[in-house]
């Protein structure tokens, strides 16, 4: 099933069966009283969650702050939507679209990280759902980039050098640079480079991020994995995922031993 998100026109809802899915226990009880399942749709209104508009403080604690809440409840919301999802595919030829209220008004992007949870869950092969969650957190930074114009590049220079009146058209990272300079999305999916945020950005501007406030790594990746992957950078990303499986294969040998050692002990 492949999702995707619509923006819900509202002149639509009454011509349409939709179902709108609430941040609360009572949500998946008041789907199973319904009666027509019939080419139901699901609609979220992020504006009724818990989750806040922004993602961003104005100070770096402020901004971790935020992101540890927003993460926290869209982890508990998806649990919900997941559930949602499950019960309509046996119910109704549910199509996996997913629609939301004044898409074209949003002021970050947790649509994106909760089609990347969903996604990799329900579309990802277990043995492959590293991957799918490091694909899906690329694709969030990029999209928060672009919807908050961080580095936002003019005439080959970032926001940190003209506002500082700084001659350079380089910046952090060269490889990172030369495709932003053309106006185009970032084409090297490296999770750290995506992460990183130089200290105009952070002290200045008030973003930033840890891997800990993204919601599709903390669903899939260890604590390790994400801590890596704050620190791997100028890499591939085929590099990088073969040095995290490599890790995960260490740590799964680590705990079959330490399982043995205990084992041999007790018996």
């Amino acid at each position: 099933m492949e999702f995707c998100i619509e923006d819900l026109i509202e002149s639509q809802d009454n011509s349409e069966n939709y179902f709108e899915i609430e941040n609360n226990k009572e949500c998946f009880k008041k789907l199973k009283t319904l009666s027509n399942f019939e080419n139901l749709k699901i609609k979220i209104n992020f504006n009724s969650l818990n989750l806040g508009e922004k993602l961003y403080g104005n100070t770096k604690k402020e901004t971790l702050v935020i992101q540890k809440k927003n993460c926290k409840y869209l982890l508990k919301f998806y649990k919900i939507v997941k559930k949602t999802v499950k019960f309509l595919k046996k119910k109704s030829n549910f199509d996996g679209k997913i629609y939301i209220n004044n898409l074209s008004e949003k002021k970050n992007n947790n649509d994106l990280m909760l089609i990347g949870l969903l996604d990799v869950d329900f579309n990802v092969k277990m043995f492959y759902k590293l991957n799918g969650a490091y694909e899906h957190a690329c694709d969030f930074f990029d999209a928060e980039n672009s919807l908050n114009k961080m580095c936002d590049f003019h005439d080959n220079h970032c926001t940190k050098h003209r506002d500082k009146g700084i001659d350079k058209t380089t910046g952090c990272c060269p490889s990172f640079c030369k495709v932003r300079v053309t106006g185009e999305p970032c084409k090297h999916k490296n999770l750290s480079c995506k992460i990183f945020m130089c200290d105009y950005l952070i002290y200045e501007k008030g973003f930033y991020f840890t891997p800990n406030t993204v919601a599709v790594l903390c669903k899939h990746m260890t604590p390790l994995e994400r801590a890596i992957c704050f620190g791997i950078l100028c890499r591939t990303q085929r590099k990088s995922l073969k040095f995290l499986w490599f890790v995960r294969g260490l740590t799964v040998l680590y705990l079959i031993l330490m399982v043995a050692i205990i084992l041999m002990f007790c018996l």
